[in-house]
């Protein structure tokens, strides 16, 4: 069992973790290069943390911010973490609990040591990495995400992915 930060200094390294994970939980939102976007707009520290056990690999990518110490009257310095706008959360290789639960005490080792004391995420609908933490966290489904299989064709898009209500609006209002 082995963990370690990554920066954007580690971009090479961000990158080959990440093409060890299956493209079924590949997106851009973990990707080192939409996370330097964030860092320009002064939108906290791109990290991301990578957790390996037994040939099995956990990507955590967050932005890092210091919480104003006078707004709450703190003495020394906390942060809270955030994935960058968009979906986050941990992509892995393997979801078997005790990987899980393994990561996770890492995880939180990490942030007791860095005095990380929040953390919200927005987990990827389409990946459902959700399952991942939700045995560690408390998930909440906030909305619906509307998404279309741009790779099927027309017509198998048009019956399967609308409603027959929707298709009658549709037809409507190419009438009007």
């Amino acid at each position: 069992m082995s963990w370690e930060i990554l920066t954007l200094k580690d971009n090479s390294k961000w990158e080959n973790h990440l093409n060890q994970i299956t493209d079924k939980q590949q997106d851009i939102y973990f990707h080192p290069a939409y996370y330097k976007i964030y860092k320009e707009y002064g939108d906290g520290e791109p990290l991301c943390f990578v957790y390996s056990d037994n040939g099995n690999l956990a990507l955590y990518p967050f932005l890092k911010n210091k919480i104003a110490k006078d707004d709450f009257g703190l003495e020394k310095d906390f942060f809270d973490i955030q994935g960058a706008y968009g979906y986050n959360g941990v992509i892995s290789s393997s979801y078997q609990s005790d990987f899980v639960n393994g990561f996770y005490q890492a995880f939180e080792d990490f942030c007791s040591h860095d005095g990380i004391i929040a953390e919200f995420t927005r987990f990827h609908p389409l990946l459902e990495n959700y399952k991942f933490s939700s045995e560690h966290l408390t998930v909440i489904k906030d909305r619906k995400t509307v998404w279309l299989d741009l790779e099927a064709d027309k017509d198998t898009r048009w019956k399967e992915s609308y409603s027959g209500n929707n298709r009658n609006m549709i037809r409507k209002s190419f009438k009007k």
